[in-house]
């Protein structure tokens, strides 16, 4: 053979071998990819989103009271807003923080539930606990004559991970809608 044909073999495998390495995910300190990232109103039990819909539609509070009344009435109804990533690599759970974020004052809330199953990272926050956290200054008034009925909540899921390996924040912006419905008129 000639020293040729062994140096172009050699060439050959070098460059297979960098390829074979750079599509290989990267221990250097780079964060995970976010492959998807879903939001809706229920998971699978797997912790990918099972309704993507983010509509509630509860029973009517028929009572006077304060804003603080009408939310516990929309929180014991335990309706969620639920949040699913699938990322690259998986994570250790104590690296990830999860905030449900109002973008009206820019302060955000720790989401209620947290949940990291190798790649996929879920959780979520009950729609009356947000709607609470985000009329913090309303909750003692009398209650809105339209119980917040089909007005559009916006809001901000941010996640952050931070470990050994690299990190990420990512967010998503949408809005939920309370509507009632007498259940018992059907």
């Amino acid at each position: 053979m000639s020293n040729f044909v062994v140096m172009r073999g050699i060439a050959f495998s070098f460059a297979a071998a960098l390829l074979f390495l750079s599509a290989m995910p990267s221990c250097s300190g780079d964060g995970p990819v976010v492959r998807d990232f879903s939001l809706g109103s229920r998971l699978e039990p797997d912790g990918s989103i099972g309704d993507d819909s983010l509509i509630y539609t509860l029973k009517p509070f028929n009572k006077k009271g304060s804003n603080r009344d009408l939310f516990n009435h929309i929180y014991f109804q335990g309706d969620t807003v639920c949040f699913s990533l699938l990322v690259s690599r998986p994570v250790a759970k104590g690296m990830v923080k999860a905030w449900f974020v109002d973008p009206v004052s820019g302060r955000g809330y720790a989401a209620e539930r947290l949940d990291i199953e190798n790649r996929r990272i879920s959780g979520f926050s009950l729609a009356g606990s947000l709607l609470d956290d985000f009329n913090r200054e309303r909750r003692d008034e009398p209650v809105r004559p339209d119980h917040f009925c089909c007005v559009p909540v916006p809001f901000e899921v941010r996640i952050t991970l931070a470990d050994g390996r690299g990190g990420f924040s990512v967010s998503n912006k949408s809005s939920f809608t309370v509507r009632y419905e007498d259940r018992n008129r059907r």
